[in-house]
């Protein structure tokens, strides 16, 4: 996605990270539950303060996703149905 989703919005994440090693991607759908906007924060080095910088692109944004149960066989954080990709690795739900 582009932009970023609205709370309770419907998204799917799909993953190609381990398609070297397995047949089929991974894909779950599920509700945005938070969003996590990201600075372009400015780092001195010297004082090692960190100074608040300019909003990044939503795309670079994080949302968590409460994922719909029951959860996929390859789902690799236990009972716990939440998670945080990157915007830009939803893409809206498609419609039945």
């Amino acid at each position: 996605m582009k932009r970023a989703p609205k709370i309770g919005q419907r998204v799917r994440y799909h993953s190609e990270y381990l398609m070297k090693y397995e047949k089929a991607p991974r894909v779950c759908t599920g509700t945005i539950v938070r969003l996590y906007p990201h600075h372009d924060d400015v780092f001195d080095d010297d004082g090692e303060f960190v100074r608040r910088g300019p909003l990044m692109p939503e795309e670079q944004w994080s949302a968590t996703v409460q994922v719909d149960k029951p959860l996929p066989k390859w789902w690799p954080y236990g009972d716990n149905d939440l998670f945080a990709p990157d915007v830009a690795e939803l893409e809206p739900e498609p419609k039945p």
